[in-house]
């Protein structure tokens, strides 16, 4: 013990002389006067507090479900800047360590940079653990104020935490995302035992690659559907639950099993009839020393799901895990706790699961998997915009809306622009239409939106559509047209009644010739798909087909004049 201390004493001495000559400054979440922590099920009452279950509870749950609840598992702060290092120092009140996980899987935070077009990356850090634990991530990019993630640790309570940057660097917590989380109640796995790191729990994966918040209510060994923790559970309004307990449930025989499934889904339904439920099946992992555990498990999830349909209780799912591949050598630790490739396996599960459940279609990677952007923040904020949108729907529902990137963001009624706020006012506006258009916006960021609410709680009467124009630049025509079709798709299974009409694709300098073949494509597959189409521009152009430079800001945006000359065919 005592060479330990030693060595960390040490490595504490290099750390803190290493960032002795930075001037730096330190941010504290919890000196904030909001609630700035993600994926936290009671922000209102946990304030920035990093525990998962508030006071009322203490005496209600279980004494194992309280002191694992104080673990910040699944917890995050997000925050933007344009540091060149990031340094974080914070305290815990446990041991460093568990016998089964490392000091960093256990105590360490892990923390994530998204780029400018919405890929994350893992950051590597330097690290001592010592009473003040202390991370630095070094040589970051400094060209924008860029999005940065921190995950919370897992395996332990954080008493105090602190984010610094240098002096000069500008700096800005972010709010936390406003999508109903997906609310996970399970086990020691779900907590996220025995990952190497926080980022790699599967709820933080899963988090991840829907890009949604994850609430995670993974209470180790104590997990095991108590009437009165699942009371607790079911006061977060969640899109859906996750029940992934039956490995909790080994001790008991099968009726238990059923009864206690039974009971949870009936309490969640009692209070959120219209919330998906999802039951977890036993994995197994393949073992053959858990054989008899796992199709115990499974039979007692098939019977629940039997008794709560036969209830007349409705979207209720049974997520079974036969054929996934996972076996005790490649993805556990010692047979049943996952190490990072099983995590990141059973998160690709879920993930491929719950898209289907939550209405959020995704064709893997390129132009058909939607991401969010920050290409310009120094202009506008594209998260802010996004959540001004979701609550300007929820207090004033739109009619008809529009989607688009800067042609529509910059033609009026939004935030960003007015060259066209005459037509804008005179043509949209008495038809209650809403701008939703975004600068700098891909086809893959407007699906983005469309799957995270933007078009949801309402029912519009059109859906007009501008989309593609700035994939000209990374996109062939054939992947443009495959983003749009499935842009469109996507968007009827939001809007199912709402007419879809597309915008084809404005002419814009040097490119006329490109585009407007391109947009003969677009039409082709847009009408064999099933939606309306329109192309309103070559009446911006000239007789000698380039564009006609007076109907222009610039290359390719339309003023007020421009604007004029396409709005009948868009609204036609």
């Amino acid at each position: 013990m005592r060479l330990k201390l030693s060595i960390l004493a040490i490595c504490g001495i290099i750390f803190g002389a290493y960032h002795s000559s930075a001037q730096t400054r330190w941010l504290n979440p919890a000196d904030q006067n909001v609630p700035l922590i993600q994926q936290q099920g009671f922000p209102s009452e946990l304030g920035n507090s990093y525990h998962r279950l508030p006071d009322r509870f203490r005496e209600s749950v279980p004494g194992l479900v309280w002191q694992k609840s104080a673990n910040a598992s699944g917890l995050a702060i997000y925050f933007y800047t344009n540091a060149p290092e990031i340094q974080v120092r914070y305290t815990v009140s446990e041991d460093l360590n568990t016998p089964d996980m490392s000091t960093i899987g256990t105590s360490g935070c892990d923390l994530r940079y998204i780029d400018p077009d919405g890929a994350g990356h893992d950051l590597f850090m330097d690290y001592a653990f010592s009473d003040t634990i202390r991370l630095a991530y070094r040589h970051l990019d400094t060209s924008l104020q860029h999005e940065y993630r921190l995950y919370l640790p897992l395996y332990n309570t954080v008493e105090w935490l602190e984010i610094g940057v240098p002096e000069a660097s500008s700096f800005k917590f972010a709010a936390p995302r406003e999508e109903k989380p997906i609310v996970i109640y399970g086990t020691s796995i779900c907590q996220g035992g025995n990952t190497s790191r926080a980022g790699n729990s599967w709820t933080n994966l899963l988090s991840q690659y829907l890009d949604w918040p994850v609430v995670n209510f993974g209470f180790d060994g104590s997990g095991k559907m108590e009437k009165e923790v699942v009371e607790a559970v079911r006061e977060v309004d969640a899109s859906v639950y996750v029940l992934d307990n039956l490995y909790n449930l080994t001790e008991f025989p099968v009726q238990e099993k059923v009864d206690r499934i039974v009971r949870s889904v009936r309490l969640l339904k009692e209070r959120w009839p219209d919330t998906p439920i999802i039951i977890a099946g036993h994995t197994g992992h393949n073992s053959p020393s858990h054989a008899a555990q796992r199709d115990s498990s499974n039979k007692a999830a098939a019977l629940a799901l039997d008794i709560a349909l036969k209830d007349g209780l409705k979207d209720i799912y049974l997520l079974s895990f036969d054929g996934l591949g996972m076996d005790s050598e490649g993805s556990t630790v010692e047979g049943v706790h996952l190490n990072d490739h099983g995590m990141m396996e059973l998160a690709k599960v879920y993930e491929r699961y719950l898209r289907n459940v939550l209405r959020l279609p995704d064709g893997g990677e390129g132009i058909t998997h939607g991401v969010t952007q920050r290409r310009m923040p120094q202009i506008y904020d594209w998260q802010e915009r996004h959540t001004e949108i979701l609550r300007g729907n929820a207090q004033d529902p739109p009619a008809n809306v529009i989607l688009g990137d800067s042609i529509i963001h910059y033609w009026g009624g939004a935030s960003l622009g007015d060259h066209g706020i005459d037509t804008w006012n005179e043509r949209f506006a008495p038809l209650s239409y809403k701008n939703l258009g975004m600068a700098w916006d891909n086809i893959e960021n407007i699906l983005w939106r469309v799957n995270h609410g933007e078009i949801d709680g309402f029912e519009a009467g059109t859906v007009l559509v501008e989309a593609g124009s700035n994939n000209t630049d990374e996109n062939t025509d054939e992947e443009i047209v495959e983003g749009v079709v499935f842009l469109l798709k996507s968007i009827r299974l939001h809007q199912p009644k709402a007419r879809i009409k597309y915008i084809a694709i404005l002419p814009c300098a040097q490119e006329e010739t490109r585009i407007r073949i391109l947009n003969r494509k677009l039409k082709k597959a847009v009408l064999k798909a099933g939606f309306d189409f329109c192309d309103p521009g070559p009446a911006l152009l000239t007789k000698g087909g380039v564009i006609d430079r007076r109907l222009f800001v610039d290359d390719a945006h339309p003023n007020s004049e421009g604007y004029k000359l396409i709005v009948d065919d868009i609204l036609k």
